[in-house]
C-alpha cells in the first residue's frame, strides 16, 4: 500500500528517512542512513535467519545505489558508509540534526520533586538512556560502575533508562553476577516530558556505546547543564569536541576512571557544560531543515 500511496502521488523527491526504500520504488529520492550500527550489530532476528540478513543488504544496496543523495548525519557515519561504499562518495553530505527545546535547565521544584518520588532518586546517580541492544554496551557500563563502588568506594547509584522488556540478556545477567541489584535504578521507558529532569538531577551522563551515529542524548544532557562522558569510538568526539571526557568502551576500568574524575570534580563539571552549551549552539533544527532543503532542490 506504501510503494502504490507514493507513485500515486507524483512525487517530485522522496525522503525516505532510513535505509528500507521500496524496491519497486521508481521516483527520485533523497536518503538519511544515521548510522551502520545494523551492520556491526545485527538485532536477534537478523542474526539467527540468513534470509533476513540477504534481505537487509540487498535493500541497503538498492538504497544507496538508487538514490540521489545520501544524508548522514555525522562524518563519523560517512566514513563507515565509505568503508563499504567507496564508489558513492560524490553522493554522501553531512547535515547535523538539532535538538528539541524541551531540553533545557529547569529549577522547577515541582517537577523536580515528582520525578525523584517516581523513581526513588533518593541520592546521586550516574545517568544513562537508550535501548538496551549490545551495541549500547550496557555490560561495559555495568563493570566500571562495580568497579566505582566496589573498589572505588563512590556513594552513587546507576539509573539505567530505556525500555529493558526485550533486552540483551548479557545486561540482567550481569547485574546479577556483580550483585548490583541494590545500586542500580530501572526507569522502563522515559517519556520526553521526565526526560530532561533526569538529566539535570543527574551527576553526569555516560554514553558506553561501541556505536552511535550522532548522540542525541549527548546534546540533551548538555543543554540540560550535565556533563557527560562518551565512548572514544562513536561519534561523540566530533559532535562535542572538547566539551565531553571519553574512554574506550571496552575498558571498564579506564570508564570508572574518566567518571570519577567528572564526578568528584565540581570545577571540571562546570568547565565542561560552559564549553559544551557553546558547541550545541550549532545544532538547530532551523540549520538542518534549511541545507536539507538545499539536498531536495539539487535532487529534483
Amino acid at each position: 500500500r506504501f510503494l502504490k500511496t507514493v507513485n500515486k502521488e507524483k512525487i517530485d523527491v522522496m525522503h525516505f528517512p532510513n535505509f528500507n526504500v521500496p524496491l519497486m520504488y521508481t521516483g527520485n529520492f533523497v536518503l538519511t542512513i544515521h548510522d551502520m550500527t545494523p551492520w556491526k550489530f545485527p538485532g536477534p532476528k537478523v542474526k539467527k535467519s540468513k534470509l533476513r540478513k540477504f534481505a537487509y543488504r540487498m535493500v541497503f544496496d538498492s538504497a544507496i545505489k538508487r538514490c540521489e543523495k545520501l544524508i548522514t548525519v555525522s562524518h563519523h557515519t560517512k566514513r563507515e558508509i565509505l568503508e563499504k561504499y567507496p564508489q558513492y562518495s560524490d553522493k554522501i553530505v553531512v547535515i547535523y540534526i538539532g535538538y528539541g527545546n524541551s531540553f533545557h535547565k529547569c529549577d522547577d521544584y515541582g517537577i523536580i520533586k515528582s520525578i525523584k518520588e517516581k523513581y526513588n532518586l533518593d541520592t546521586s546517580y550516574i545517568f544513562y538512556i537508550g535501548v538496551w541492544r549490545d551495541h549500547k554496551n550496557i555490560p561495559g557500563l555495568l563493570r566500571a560502575f562495580h568497579i566505582l563502588v566496589k573498589e572505588y568506594g563512590v556513594n552513587i547509584k546507576l539509573v539505567l533508562g530505556g525500555d529493558y522488556k526485550n533486552s540483551d540478556p548479557k545486561i540482567l545477567r550481569t547485574i546479577s553476577e556483580l550483585k548490583l541489584e541494590p545500586f542500580i535504578i530501572k526507569t522502563g521507558y522515559v517519556p520526553d516530558n521526565e526526560l530532561s529532569a533526569l538529566y539535570i538531577m543527574a551527576e553526569l551522563t555516560v554514553i558506553p556505546s561501541f556505536n552511535e551515529g550522532f548522540g542525541m542524548h549527548a546534546i540533551e544532557s548538555i543543554s540540560c547543564h550535565t556533563p557527560v562522558a562518551a565512548s572514544n569510538t562513536t561519534s561523540i568526539p566530533e559532535i562535542l569536541g572538547d566539551s565531553a571526557l571519553y574512554f574506550d568502551p571496552s575498558n571498564p576500568r579506564e570508564m570508572a576512571d574518566v567518571i570519577r574524575k567528572i564526578y568528584e570534580n565540581s570545577n571540571l563539571k562546570k568547565n565542561l557544560v560552559v564549553r559544551g552549551l557553546e558547541v550545541i549552539k550549532k545544532y538547530t533544527w532551523e540549520r538542518c531543515a534549511e541545507q536539507t532543503l538545499g539536498v531536495y532542490k539539487k535532487s529534483k
